[in-house]
């Protein structure tokens, strides 16, 4: 099929899906209650919230120029944080399209390879993906039925029989691959003969070695932090913002924490922007934890508002300052951060 058709199909169904979620979401819902709601809201504390994010986002482009750094580059601190903020800002327009933008423009701005810039975003996403998959093991541990309540209403009830399947298929798939992996090991030099393998090894060679620089980091404890920080920024968002609403200003830093965790399972969802998937998602983990559907709803829609139109506006000045910037040579000898 046609690699432009097919990502016209793939953009306009995750345009439907997001439509779909958004029907969900808003069904039983008075909206004009919820409106109401967030025209009492305290912006205060909604920009409080914003600021917070903008923060994580610094946080991420100071983590990442630590894991360029091991691989010969060592980016301008801003131009990495503008790259990072424009990729959110592509997020919000198609779903993915961000770690590639982001890699692209600090090949611009610095001349870092874009093998060596993806492989350490591509580092990144599997440490957040870790890091997501501990966050969630301990909401199961304390919250073990409301999550499976949220995960079942995602699902529409997908029986177990359908999601042992899916595992049985991933695990097949999982067995090809190492067979495919132990063959080329076996076969490497044989391999290198042919013109188009040996492409695809320049190719990859520099992606790997980005990827394994997270083992070279020259401040490891400092790296720890930074990615601490950048998750309880996320929880810290989430909460201040409940503050900015009269029914959910009452709600607590744990209530916060479980909702980062709920909303981070938007992610596997491909909605542009999380248009319908963060709305109705916030609205399962309300109702799982017993709160109301307006206040939801309420939250939802000034959260997600918000951040999209501070993505959007920090987008737009990253991306003029950073055209406007001369490139430059990221290229270093081992030096201090």
């Amino acid at each position: 099929m046609n690699p432009k058709l097919m990502s016209v199909i793939k953009y306009s169904f995750g345009i439907l899906l997001g439509v779909l979620l958004l029907w969900l979401a808003f069904r039983n819902i008075e909206l004009e209650a919820a409106i109401h709601q967030i025209q009492k809201a305290n912006f205060l504390w909604v920009a409080f919230s914003l600021s917070i994010a903008l923060f994580s986002h610094f946080v991420r482009a100071v983590r990442w120029r630590m894991l360029l750094q091991p691989v010969g580059y060592l980016p301008n601190t801003y131009n990495t944080f503008a790259a990072v903020v424009i990729g959110y800002m592509a997020n919000n327009a198609v779903p993915r399209l961000g770690e590639i933008s982001r890699c692209s423009l600090l090949t611009r701005s610095d001349k870092i390879p874009f093998t060596v810039a993806i492989g350490t975003v591509v580092l990144e996403r599997l440490m957040d993906m870790l890091i997501m998959m501990v966050f969630l093991g301990v909401a199961f541990f304390l919250e073990y039925e409301k999550i499976l309540l949220i995960i079942d209403q995602m699902t529409q009830g997908q029986s177990s029989a359908q999601l042992e399947n899916r595992w049985i298929f991933f695990g097949v798939i999982l067995i090809l691959c190492l067979i495919m992996v132990g063959l080329i090991i076996k076969f490497y030099t044989q391999l290198l003969q042919i013109s188009l393998f040996r492409k695809i090894v320049d190719f990859l060679i520099p992606l790997f070695k980005s990827f394994t620089s997270i083992t070279r980091v020259k401040y490891p404890w400092l790296f720890c932090f930074l990615t601490l920080l950048i998750w309880f920024c996320y929880i810290a968002q989430f909460y201040i913002a409940f503050k900015a609403l009269e029914e959910t200003q009452h709600l607590s830093f744990y209530f916060g924490f479980m909702m980062m965790i709920i909303g981070s399972l938007g992610v596997i969802v491909p909605v542009p922007g999380g248009v319908g998937a963060f709305h109705y998602l916030t609205l399962v983990g309300f109702m799982a934890f017993g709160y109301s559907e307006t206040a939801a709803i309420s939250y939802a829609l000034l959260v997600h508002a918000a951040n999209y139109l501070i993505i959007l506006l920090a987008g737009i000045i990253c991306y003029i300052t950073l055209i406007i910037k001369p490139s430059r040579d990221a290229a270093i000898k081992p030096v201090n951060l």
